[in-house]
């Protein structure tokens, strides 16, 4: 989820070959299409945003998705500094801990994500 369509398009294109991507431009559309999928369709993982419009919507969204309890993963991307305390309070929110550095690992965080996901899987 990225309200910005370049960083949207960007992990559609990288993305695609590893993933079926779904894109969201925002908190709500991203829990609408959350909450409406069959269980076949719930997602292994979802790569959110920090901050959208100025808000932490990327931390309320893993909030969010934690509550649904459908087992799903979240990871963090953002262009805020890595030191930045916020980072640190998304990354312990999201179930890998996982956190992209806009726009450059975003760009080849989808071997990041494989790996992670086939841990996870064993």
């Amino acid at each position: 989820m990225d309200d910005e369509e370049s960083i949207r398009q960007i992990i559609r294109e990288r993305y695609s070959a590893d993933f079926i991507v779904i894109s969201a431009e925002g908190r709500v559309e991203a829990m609408n299409m959350l909450n409406t999928m069959d269980v076949a369709e719930i997602p292994d993982m979802v790569l959110t945003d920090l901050d959208m419009e100025k808000k932490l919507e990327g931390i309320l969204l893993i909030e969010d998705i934690n509550r649904l309890q459908k087992g799903i993963e979240s990871a963090v991307m953002s262009a805020r500094d890595v030191n930045d305390p916020k980072i640190e309070m998304a990354k312990r929110r999201s179930t890998s801990g996982i956190y992209l550095e806009k726009p450059k690992e975003v760009q080849r965080g989808s071997a990041i994500l494989v790996k992670y996901l086939q841990e996870r899987k064993g």
